[in-house]
């Protein structure tokens, strides 16, 4: 069993190894133990986790072993065809992560079967799309351009909000500055 030196703890904690011991509350042979022979993996993970840590921010290697212990079958997960995640089957026969993706891809499937096979259902699909374009057309699009400037300008006033946030006193400055030349000017 690997064992992780007690130093990189302490140091990641910006403490004494003394100090570290005292604030984790190891007591004092528990703490000589540590120092010399090392932490186990199990110590090693509840220590860093008491501080505060991920226990592979402080030793990189932890838990390597027990990957390799755990054997291949930790990567050998099968892939949803439907939504590409990584899932672990119920049955030896299980394709899908889930009856959602199961039936996603089936109606789609079905879907395009009979646009393929069916000439009255694509006709029909075709003139219904048609006449809600025709329908919601140009007052559509309109307001889709409404919302895009408005979004837009959202965004603009945002910007130079920022803009202004980062340079307030150069912007206050020659705010003044024009402030003063139109007052000369008139």
């Amino acid at each position: 069993m690997k064992r992780y030196p007690f130093a990189p703890l302490a140091e990641a904690m910006g403490e004494t190894e003394a100090q570290a011991c005292r604030t984790l509350g190891v007591s004092g042979s528990t703490e000589k133990q540590y120092r010399t022979e090392g932490l186990s993996e199990r110590t090693a993970d509840r220590l860093a986790t008491r501080a505060g840590w991920n226990p592979v921010n402080i030793w990189p290697d932890w838990g390597t072993e027990l990957l390799e212990k755990a054997g291949p079958w930790v990567d050998d997960r099968p892939v949803c065809p439907e939504c590409d995640e990584h899932f672990t089957r119920g049955r030896r026969d299980q394709v899908y992560c889930s009856a959602r993706c199961r039936c996603r891809r089936a109606s789609r499937e079905s879907r395009r079967r009979r646009w393929a096979e069916d000439p009255e259902y694509r006709e029909r699909t075709l003139t219904a799309a048609r006449r809600y374009r025709d329908e919601v057309g140009a007052e559509g699009r309109r307001r889709m351009r409404r919302a895009q400037y408005r979004a837009n300008g959202h965004a603009e006033r945002e910007r130079a909000r920022e803009r202004y946030r980062a340079n307030a006193e150069e912007e206050k400055a020659k705010r003044r500055a024009r402030y003063w030349a139109q007052k000369e000017a008139s």
